[in-house]
């Protein structure tokens, strides 16, 4: 059975797709890799946006390395040990999440602000880093492989995660390359990197290196 919303936002993202100008240019290259002085910015890769001109669809890659989902869900872990006392402990009562954008279209809690009440009340600091070194002590978090693609009325977005070091423009495009590649055929995509996890170990090791 056919679904019309799915079939408007194909129609209006060709529209929108024709409408582009690549100005003879295949990606769209949305961050920076190099320094004032030419010298790479980061030696690892954790997560990058790319647009990718050509055929009937203009595509937005919104890729990210295991080790980045594998951080933040420690992170969102450790972190809603506040927010299941927000509300309940008269010491979480005025926290507030603070977000931050990250890409085209994720964003991430960063911090927590909170208001004093009075003047006679003590609110004692609290350690993210700590929090999230103990959570990292416990978790059996395991993070996986996955390829995500839709359709809106502007462009075709696919989300995936998988192991691959994207830390310049080189790197940047042979993703957007294989990734597309993956899109025509997702079996290709699981026949490589189904089994792959990305456990508390390597997270460990990475962090010795």
């Amino acid at each position: 059975m056919k679904n019309k919303k799915v079939e408007t936002n194909y129609c209006k993202a060709k529209k929108e797709s024709k409408k582009r100008n690549s100005k003879g240019n295949k990606y769209k290259i949305y961050h920076e890799y190099l320094d004032e002085s030419g010298n790479l910015l980061k030696q690892k890769g954790y997560w990058d946006d790319v647009g990718v001109y050509g055929g009937s669809l203009f595509t937005v890659i919104c890729w990210t390395h295991p080790r980045y989902m594998f951080e933040e869900k420690v992170k969102e872990n450790a972190y809603n040990k506040i927010d299941r006392n927000i509300g309940v402990d008269p010491f979480f009562k005025n926290f507030k999440k603070k977000y931050k954008n990250v890409g085209k279209s994720r964003k991430k809690v960063v911090s927590y602000e909170y208001s004093v009440d009075t003047e006679n009340t003590t609110y004692p600091k609290i350690s993210y880093t700590q929090l999230f070194e103990d959570e990292l002590k416990v978790t059996d978090h395991v993070q996986r492989c996955s390829i995500v693609t839709y359709i809106t009325k502007s462009a075709r977005y696919v989300h995936v995660c998988y192991p691959i070091e994207v830390i310049c423009e080189d790197s940047l495009k042979a993703m957007a390359d294989e990734v597309i590649g993956y899109v025509r055929d997702y079996s290709k995509f699981y026949e490589k990197y189904g089994d792959y996890v990305y456990t508390i170990e390597n997270y460990l090791n990475e962090k010795e290196c």
